[in-house]
């Protein structure tokens, strides 16, 4: 086992540190100065796909407010990964992330996202391994959000087959009839390692009537970069990425009953390049320095997001009927160095290796319609239920050329592409579900759950290579069914204290392998489903006379079953079924207010991710550890408020976050790389003066150097780098 040297190196969780107790603490609103004095009791959150108080939910659920975002500057996954008790996020920059919960992940080559993601009532991203299922699970902006709420666990009941291991879900500030409201957002980001950003933000809200209300936002965001390539064609700060976009959301009341809310959203991210550090393979040490790397290619990247939604809500007295109808199209281009894949091609071009490169040019698009229908009974009752539809169509295309060029002079050289790779591909999923939750007295109700899917794949691929020619279209089809379920009895032991258990079942979708015409017959022509089924015991307890404390803990154990992994077969890259793992943790969260304007929170997590049989197919043994997955990990944070005259607000913060030892991917070629624990420091400052505000935000305060993860690609060994120390200067107003 090859082990990194001691404080280099961040593992890919992140750290599941957490600052949940204020961010569930902090106003719901942007009025609320005193946050200590705000109970628990007024947040909500929308987790079971109806409003209830957060302490009332018999599974995990973390909370960002707006309040919390704003003041810490959460603007992207990245920001807010360390504030999500067992939540872990593979950065790559140009929007791309991989977020994991509770250590459900097969590693950085995993196939498709374990995680889904939702923006009100929409799921975003691929169901399956087709266009960046893995890595593009929609990093949006998070300015003029109502919160973020992060659920942990299978949620395969009510949210299907991508969230197998949890659920980040974006809730978007509804328009308000009630009156005028405009925000601006303006500031400056600076790296220690020279690179500059900014952002502009501005939102407005406009009342048509005294029941209609248009709500509308927009953003620009550079994030500034830090990594350099000294290629043949050196270029500074290549990993910066630029975020711009904007939402418009159109409320309607016609009635007391009747609610119609249009939205539309647009979002783009580009990048010239990656955080990736070109590691030494031996002594894992940089290649050419912390934050460099070399290609022979300059990288880029460039995704768009269009999506417009309608929601209807029809309170019929005895019920309400829910209809979520939305619609997407995302985009992604890339270029990146792919010479390590291809350079034995360079005598088809009369060149040598020293003089050949080759660009590895992907676009995909994702075209998806989704439409939901429920049925939810009145709250309050002695049974409470929902029932509901659930259609997906994904229409996908994936265009690959690796692009030969001759260097030094980085020409292009005409003749065929190395390698060509034209896929489209349908996804089709139907479902039904339902649940009940039965208060067999006051004190306690079980809430049983079930979802019945079937889906349906077609895939088509055409390939072509210099040095063999075009090889026929082959085509295939795949067909899954799916049962999940939910069992959770919940006991309110008091009426600040309640305990429950959960029993929860999810999947992923299997799917077709894209294979030529000449593939030998042992090469797998699709991969089933996998699916985990957990058991989570909690407790959840409020001490409103002992400031405000508050405990939050949990105890879960999962079991993984026909792990979906990518691996080689005959020198062909294709999907298959592993064996199985076992995962088991605890999560405990701390938090008080001792003091009028002090807010302090203490998380601890503990994760022993494991495969539970050999697993030749990735070179992993019976009781190897699961990748970047720590086996403890915490954080302490504490914020203080205090008026220093007048109208005018103070607050300083402090976040410490450790990140235990885990392993990286699993490599055919040798032993996983172990990865040593780390500690990072993040420090705030504001004030607060009327309607305005300004905030200092200083991450990463000592400097750490060090990676999310580790892995090898075409072009060798690769760490991606976290952000060093990286200070920010926000201004907000208000109007």
């Amino acid at each position: 086992m090859k082990r990194l040297s001691a404080g280099s190196v961040l593992v890919l969780s992140c750290l599941a540190a957490t600052d949940a107790a204020l961010a569930q603490q902090a106003s719901v609103g942007s009025g609320v100065k005193d946050q200590s004095q705000v109970s628990l009791d007024e947040v909500l959150v929308t987790a079971q796909k109806r409003s209830e108080n957060i302490q009332n939910v018999p599974e995990t659920v973390t909370v960002l407010s707006q309040d919390a975002i704003a003041s810490q500057q959460l603007n992207s996954i990245e920001d807010f990964t360390a504030l999500v008790p067992g939540m872990s996020n593979l950065n790559t920059g140009g929007g791309q992330n991989q977020i994991t919960f509770r250590g459900v992940t097969s590693g950085p080559t995993q196939l498709a996202t374990s995680v889904g993601v939702y923006i009100d009532e929409i799921p975003f991203g691929s169901s399956n391994s087709n266009n960046e299922g893995n890595s593009q699970t929609g990093d949006f902006d998070t300015f003029d959000l109502a919160r973020v709420e992060a659920l942990q666990g299978p949620q395969g009941t009510l949210y299907g087959a991508n969230s197998i291991g949890g659920l980040i879900k974006y809730v978007t500030n509804a328009p308000n009839p009630a009156g005028f409201d405009a925000l601006v957002n303006v500031g400056g980001v600076y790296s220690d390692r020279g690179g500059a950003g900014y952002n502009f933000r501005g939102m407005i809200n406009i009342p048509l009537t005294a029941d209609a209300a248009v709500r509308a936002t927009a953003y620009k965001r550079r994030d500034p970069g830090f990594v350099d390539d000294n290629g043949p064609f050196p270029q500074s700060d290549v990993n910066a990425n630029v975020y711009e976009g904007g939402r418009v959301s159109l409320l309607w009341n016609p009635t007391e009953a009747l609610s119609l809310r249009l939205s539309g959203l647009t979002h783009q991210v580009t990048a010239d390049g990656t955080n990736a550090v070109d590691l030494d393979p031996d002594t894992l040490k940089p290649l050419y320095g912390n934050f460099e790397h070399q290609r022979l290619i300059p990288e880029h990247t460039e995704s768009r997001t269009n999506m417009v939604s309608l929601s209807v809500n029809w309170d019929m007295g005895w019920a309400t009927l829910t209809s979520a109808t939305g619609y997407s199209v995302f985009n992604y281009d890339i270029h990146a160095d792919y010479t390590g894949y291809y350079g034995q091609n360079a005598p088809l071009y009369g060149l040598t290796l020293d003089n050949f490169a080759v660009d590895g040019f992907q676009r995909s698009r994702l075209a998806r319609t989704v439409e939901e229908l429920r049925l939810a009974s009145k709250q309050g009752g002695k049974l409470e239920w929902q029932i509901g539809g659930y259609y997906d169509l994904e229409n996908s295309y994936f265009h690959y050329h690796a692009t030969p060029y001759e260097l030094p002079q980085q020409v292009h050289i005409n003749g065929p592409d190395v390698s060509t790779s034209i896929n489209p591909s349908d996804y089709r999923d139907t479902a039904a579900f339902g649940n009940i939750d039965y208060h067999f007295t006051s004190q306690f109700d079980l809430l049983l759950g079930a979802r019945e899917s079937y889906n349906h794949q077609y895939f088509a691929s055409t390939q072509i290579r210099a040095a063999t020619g075009a090889a026929p279209t082959q085509q295939g089809t795949s067909d899954d069914k799916a049962f999940t379920f939910l069992v959770s009895p919940r006991f309110n032991i008091t009426s600040d204290l309640m305990t429950y258990a959960r029993i929860a079942k999810g999947y992923r979708a299997g799917g077709p392998n894209l294979l030529p015409a000449d593939a030998p017959a042992d090469v797998p022509e699709t991969y089933k489903p996998d699916s985990i089924i957990s058991y989570e015991v909690g407790a959840k307890k409020e001490w409103a006379d002992l400031g405000h404390l508050v405990l939050d803990m949990s105890a879960f154990a999962i079991n993984w079953s026909d792990i979906q992994l990518y691996t080689t077969v005959d020198s062909l890259g294709v999907a298959i079924n592993g064996s199985k793992a076992h995962i088991r943790g605890a999560q405990f969260l701390l938090s008080a207010a001792p003091l009028q304007g002090l807010t302090m929170a203490l998380n601890v997590g503990y994760q022993n991710a494991r495969l539970g049989a050999d697993t030749p197919a990735i070179g992993g043994r019976n009781g190897d550890r699961l990748p970047s997955v720590p086996a403890f990990s915490g954080a302490l944070m504490a914020e203080y408020r205090h008026t220093l005259f007048g109208s005018t607000v103070g607050t300083v913060g402090a976040t410490f976050r450790y990140t235990g030892n885990n392993e990286s991917d699993f490599f055919l070629a040798g032993d996983q790389f172990n990865i040593p624990s780390v500690s990072l420091l993040d420090l705030r400052a504001g004030v607060e003066f009327g309607h305005s505000s300004v905030n200092v935000v200083a991450k990463n305060v000592t400097n750490t150097v060090g990676y999310s993860a580790v892995s090898y690609g075409p072009t060798g060994l690769n760490g991606y780098a976290l952000p060093p120390l990286t200070v920010g200067v926000y201004f907000q107003q208000e109007f």
